[in-house]
C-alpha cells in the first residue's frame, strides 16, 4: 500500500482523497479462498467512508471494483492511475517482482501446484494479449517493457513446471 501511495505522489491527481481512499481500502478484505474480496472491499470503503462524511464514496467504490477484472470502463484519468498504480509490481526490477511473485504463490499455498500454474499462467498470458499492460502513458513509459519481460519470464517458469501432455 505504502507503495502505491509513493508512486501516485508522482502524478497530479484531480481527486487525491478519493484515489488515496481507494489504496487504504483496495485490498482491506483479502481472502484467497474467497472470489469477491474487491466487493468486499468496496462495501467497507463505503461504509466507512459514509460514516466519517468523507470522500466520492462512489468513485472510490468503483475504483476498488475495478481491481477485479481491471475494466477501466467509465473510470476517469484519476481511476486510470490508481488502476495502473496496483498493477505497477509488475514492471518492478526483476528481483522484486520475483519475491512478489514468490509471496503470491505463498498465499495460495493450499492450492495444488497443477492448479496454481494453470490459473496464474492464464492470468499472465491475458496480461501479454493486452496491447498495453498500463492505462496511461505515464505508467507505459515506466513500466510497460519491465513489466512485459517479467510477466513473460514468470509465464515461461509456470510452463516449464507443467506436466508433459506426452504419453509414457
Amino acid at each position: 500500500m505504502n507503495e502505491l501511495l509513493t508512486l501516485l505522489r508522482d502524478f497530479e491527481l484531480d481527486d487525491r482523497d478519493s484515489v488515496e481512499a481507494a489504496v487504504w481500502f483496495h485490498d482491506a478484505v483479502y481472502d484467497t479462498h474467497a472470489n469477491d474480496n474487491e466487493a468486499r472491499s468496496a462495501e467497507l470503503a463505503g461504509t466507512a467512508l459514509r460514516e466519517m462524511n468523507v470522500g466520492n464514496i462512489e468513485v472510490v467504490q468503483a475504483m476498488i471494483n475495478a481491481t477485479a477484472t481491471h475494466d477501466s470502463r467509465g473510470l476517469t484519468r484519476d481511476g486510470l492511475l490508481f488502476l495502473d498504480s496496483d498493477l505497477a509490481i509488475l514492471g518492478a526490477p526483476p528481483e522484486r517482482y520475483r519475491a512478489y511473485a514468490d509471496a503470491i504463490r505463498a498465499e495460495y499455498s493450499w492450492v495444488p501446484e497443477p492448479q496454481f500454474a494453470a490459473g496464474r499462467a492464464a492470468i499472465l498470458r491475458r496480461l501479454l494479449e493486452r496491447p498495453s499492460v498500463y492505462q496511461t502513458g505515464e505508467m507505459r513509459a515506466r513500466f510497460e517493457g519491465q513489466a512485459r519481460e517479467n510477466v513473460a519470464r514468470e509465464l515461461a517458469q509456470l510452463q516449464s513446471r507443467a506436466p508433459s501432455n506426452r504419453s509414457a
